[in-house]
């Protein structure tokens, strides 16, 4: 999993989540998946939207929208405090946590 090579590696923050979208047909059901307590994952549900049925369904797009800026706004969050960790690290180090 990836919060596990992240805690391997040594960033071990509480702040910083994984994101997935889970779709079932037209269901969509965003998550974010977080290790706060050890070896006890948390996987919350943070949205659920539906994608267009119809070319007469186009209502739905804007809660659809609004999700997956959500899940670009906590993606980018957390990619910034791994570049900012990884940074820190000299490159011997960074090219050993790669493999």
């Amino acid at each position: 999993m990836l919060i596990d090579k992240m805690i391997n590696n040594g960033l071990d923050e509480e702040d910083i989540v994984v994101t997935g979208v889970l779709i079932e047909g037209f269901m969509c059901t965003v998550f974010v998946m977080d290790l706060v307590y050890q070896a006890t994952y948390r996987m919350i549900p943070i949205a659920i939207f539906y994608l267009p049925l119809s070319r007469h369904d186009f209502s739905v797009l804007p809660l659809a929208y609004e999700s997956l800026l959500e899940v670009r706004h906590l993606m980018v969050s957390s990619a910034q405090k791994c570049f900012a960790f990884y940074r820190k690290k000299d490159r011997k180090t960074i090219y050993n946590c790669m493999l």
